[in-house]
């Protein structure tokens, strides 16, 4: 996928899902574990999340106040698991395909860039 048109895709998913996200009510998800809302904003940043891994750096925040602070712990976990784990999982064997070996890219991109400070090698500006 063109960098460019998957980029303007997380993007929209980006939009849409904080949307969904203001649209959930504290209270909304305590009183069913299976909410609408929450699936659809679990999909979005999933998919973006698969599409962009430094997504989550914005999306984190975000579910921590809807999981912990307004107390929705049980809907997001229960859509983490019928949406999130079979849709990374679905990623993983793509990309496993694709490489013929067994492939993490999400753990190749942390490890890349963060552990082994690869992203250092594009440049570094030592005025920030």
């Amino acid at each position: 996928m063109v960098r460019t048109f998957s980029n303007s895709i997380e993007a929209c998913f980006l939009m849409i899902g904080l949307y969904v996200w203001n649209k959930i009510p504290s209270g909304e998800l305590t009183r069913s574990l299976l909410s609408g809302k929450a699936l659809l904003m679990t999909f979005l940043i999933t998919a973006s999340f698969i599409m962009r891994n430094s997504s989550a750096v914005g999306w984190l925040p975000l579910v921590f106040y809807k999981v912990f602070y307004q107390r929705n712990f049980k809907m997001f976990v229960i859509s983490g698991f019928l949406i999130a784990v079979p849709m990374l999982v679905l990623a993983v064997a793509a990309d496993s395909w694709f490489y013929g070996k067994l492939t993490f890219t999400h753990w190749n991109f942390l490890k890349f860039n963060v552990i082994d400070e690869g992203s250092s090698s594009f440049g570094v500006d030592p005025w920030h």
